[in-house]
């Protein structure tokens, strides 16, 4: 995986805007990953997508990452830190894919992927859309099979619990009201945040110092962020 330069960051946030996260995510993959193609990033378990992306997070942003939320009961703001190499974790890879198949009440599922992540974000229906996973994600061939409700759901539990990566939940005490609740971290949209205030930056820099000494866009972004900052200060005083 390689480090994103700020020439490269400009052009994932320019191809990425407007996009589906899922979507999102599998630019800046494919982007830092060149040797994978979009066909095979899509086709990783959303747990191993998300791992990378930790991994890149790390790697353009370091690994301390702050956010802040409001209190679901009384409003109040929080502020939480943690490492994000701990979102990252060892790759999770398969070698022939066999280790990624779960049992589910004697059927074979395989992980679910953006893919399917995405058939199901298309349907207005919760349980339709968990009706496509479901079917997206059954290693065998036969006729249609009419999950029920129940069924759908105890499907989408186990295929979670397969893949601990799929989604990060966090655990939160309110310090005003003592409210206890968790929430699920999406680093997805958390890159993408950290991403687009990067890029406000990199713009206000080319700008800046593009009125005052004429340079282009690649030129300034070639600087290094020390130097590039040290011309800022001169440009503004």
């Amino acid at each position: 995986m390689r480090t994103l330069g700020d020439a490269e960051l400009l052009c994932l946030w320019e191809r990425g805007a407007g996009r589906r996260p899922w979507e999102q995510a599998l630019l800046a993959l494919a982007t830092a990953v060149p040797e994978e193609s979009c066909e095979s990033l899509a086709a990783w378990p959303v747990g191993r997508r998300n791992q990378a992306l930790a991994r890149l997070r790390c790697r353009c942003f370091g690994r301390r990452l702050r956010a802040w939320l409001a209190c679901t009961a009384c409003g109040e703001r929080l502020e939480f830190e943690m490492d994000a190499q701990r979102l990252a974790g060892e790759d999770t890879r398969a070698v022939n894919g066999a280790e990624e198949a779960v049992n589910i009440n004697g059927r074979r599922f395989r992980l679910p992927t953006s893919q399917d992540l995405a058939r199901a974000a298309a349907e207005s229906d919760p349980e339709t859309g968990a009706r496509r996973i479901a079917e997206g994600c059954l290693l065998e061939t036969g006729s249609r099979i009419e999950w029920s409700a129940e069924e759908l759901a105890a499907i989408g539990q186990q295929l979670a619990v397969a893949d601990p990566h799929a989604e990060t939940g966090l655990t939160f005490q309110c310090p005003a009201c003592g409210r206890t609740w968790e929430e699920a971290l999406d680093i997805v949209g958390f890159f993408w945040t950290e991403l687009e205030a990067r890029i406000r930056q990199l713009l206000f820099a080319v700008h800046t110092l593009a009125s005052v000494y004429g340079w282009s866009e690649t030129d300034i972004l070639g600087l290094s962020d020390r130097r590039r900052a040290a011309y800022l200060e001169l440009a503004q005083a």
